[in-house]
């Protein structure tokens, strides 16, 4: 992994954790997500009661964000996902995308 790309990495961590607290959100859980990129850092949020996720990996200096959110089918109100199921479906997306990495 190359020194820029691991910068770009810390950055946008960095960015994550400054918005969420300049927006009034909470953030409940900021850990490390072994086994997931070479790495990987997972945020889950709150913000009036609702929580969202914010995963960010890095692999073959690639950035891959994700931002995993759900909202009520009548418009943008938002709905609450639990921490264990917003990690998984984020979780999920990012493997998929790694996956797509790692065969092109």
């Amino acid at each position: 992994m190359s020194w820029l790309a691991d910068r770009v990495y810390q950055q946008t961590l960095s960015s994550d954790r400054t918005l969420a607290a300049t927006a009034g959100m909470k953030i409940t859980d900021d850990h490390a997500v072994p086994g997931l990129g070479e790495k990987a850092t997972l945020l889950y949020t709150t913000i009036s009661g609702f929580g969202h996720v914010d995963l960010v990996v890095l692999q073959r200096n690639a950035l891959i964000t994700i931002r995993y959110e759900a909202h009520t089918l009548s418009g943008f109100t938002l709905k609450d996902i639990p921490p264990t199921d917003a990690e998984a479906a984020a979780t999920a997306c990012a493997q998929d995308a790694l996956a797509t990495l790692t065969t092109s």
